[in-house]
């Protein structure tokens, strides 16, 4: 099953198309955004593979002219790079937040699958597409209402201190991320 979307930014300067498909033992999500970002011309296509459990097990993130970002996960917090070097100070993260897509809050969102008025408290990897920073970075998500659509999650950074309300579908896929993200589809 394949579900398509479309995003984009509250500024208006970037688009992401997205794919998700779910087979049955694994998840494969592609997805390309283009724009202006710091007031430079910005191409990302990202890939992400994932067991069917929503944990990242890959992630690829390439510009027009080379990848950017290859990392690698056992689906359980160890990490390593594209070349198979591991990556200790990215332990115990098991989900990835890309900077420029409203897509990776679906990946916990999906996995911690918590009930009404439920928190958690993560660590993901944060990847800072633009500067090209990769640190982990505590983040929260709590549920904040009935499990009927949309639903809305109160998202909290704990590393930079942002929060926001994050309003999704029956699938997690973002709907409206204020002030950030809107979806066009």
């Amino acid at each position: 099953m394949t579900k398509k979307v479309i995003w984009k930014s509250a500024s208006g300067q970037t688009i992401e198309s997205l794919s998700l498909t779910e087979h049955p033992d694994h998840i494969l999500i592609e997805s390309i955004i283009i724009g202006v970002e710091e007031d430079k011309p910005l191409y990302i296509h990202y890939q992400i593979h994932l067991n069917k459990d929503w944990q990242v097990l890959e992630c690829k993130v390439r510009s027009e002219q080379e990848t950017l970002f290859h990392l690698q996960s056992n689906g359980n917090g160890s990490w390593t790079d594209g070349h198979g070097q591991p990556l200790p100070h990215l332990s115990e993260c098991i989900d990835i937040d890309l900077s420029c897509t409203p897509f990776t809050n679906t990946l916990p969102i999906r996995r911690l699958n918590l009930y009404p008025h439920q928190s958690a408290d993560i660590q993901v990897v944060y990847i800072d597409v633009i500067s090209g920073q990769i640190v982990p970075a505590k983040q929260q998500y709590h549920h904040l209402g009935a499990q009927s659509c949309p639903i809305t999650y109160a998202y909290l950074s704990y590393t930079s201190g942002f929060s926001s309300e994050i309003i999704v579908d029956q699938s997690g896929l973002v709907v409206d991320y204020p002030q950030l993200y809107i979806r066009l589809y």
